[in-house]
């Protein structure tokens, strides 16, 4: 709790003290996701299982360096699940008789750079020729998290929790954003999180990275438009 306490704060007072330092902020935006997560490791056998798939929530903050290059700074929280008896005694008899879940709250605060392939010096950064844009990205970040391993199986030795957080997190994202008006922006975006880790779901098998997806919708305000009328007075 205090990990997640201190890195709430950390995410709060950095869009107020990086705004504080710019004299211009027509290069600034700042929005929330609201999603899906999923959850891709041992417990699970697809890449993506609907059944364990739990609502995510990120705040951000995006500066524009050039028309192309933007920073991206996030706080998101999201909910993950694993469950062995996801599958029948005939469908997979060994993860059945396993018969682990786990549940996992993660934090993660994350750093990332994004690329807009298709935004071109003589389209400003909201006045955009093309409403449509395209963009990337690659982050990194730490996860905090605390799962619970729960045994379901009353024949066989329990498996006791592992813990490990923070976890460094690297992150992959793609997503397509229209630009609704000088205003708003709306955007859907599919991020890819790896904890180097094997211990987000609590358990032990591989040893490889517990990986886990957040795809969701993005709404952004420029912050351009919103100080604008007070440019004038301060700046």
């Amino acid at each position: 709790m205090n990990n997640f306490l201190f890195v709430l704060v950390i995410s709060i007072l950095t869009p107020s003290i990086l705004l504080s330092q710019v004299r211009s902020i027509d290069a600034w935006e700042s929005g929330v996701k609201l999603g899906m997560s999923n959850y891709q490791g041992d417990l699970v056998r697809e890449h993506f299982n609907i059944l364990e798939s739990n609502p995510g929530i990120e705040i951000y903050l995006r500066y524009f360096y050039d028309y192309n290059l933007a920073f991206h700074g996030s706080f998101s929280f999201a909910f993950l699940t694993g469950d062995d008896r996801n599958y029948s005694q005939t469908e997979d008899p060994g993860r059945y008789d396993r018969g682990l879940r786990f549940e996992n709250q993660v934090y993660l605060f994350n750093f990332r750079l994004d690329y807009f392939p298709l935004l071109k010096k003589k389209q400003r950064y909201i006045n955009v020729d093309l409403p449509w844009q395209p963009y990337f990205g690659l982050g990194l970040g730490l996860n905090f998290n605390d799962p619970e391993l729960i045994n379901q199986n009353p024949n066989r030795i329990p498996k006791f929790t592992q813990k490990e957080s923070p976890v460094i997190n690297s992150q992959f994202s793609a997503g397509i954003k229209y630009y609704v008006s000088d205003l708003l922006s709306i955007a859907v975006e599919s991020v890819w999180n790896i904890g180097y880790s094997d211990k987000l779901d609590g358990y032990v098998f591989k040893d490889t990275n517990d990986i886990y997806m957040f795809h969701g919708v993005v709404l952004s305000v420029s912050l351009e438009e919103i100080f604008r009328p007070y440019r004038r007075r301060f700046w």
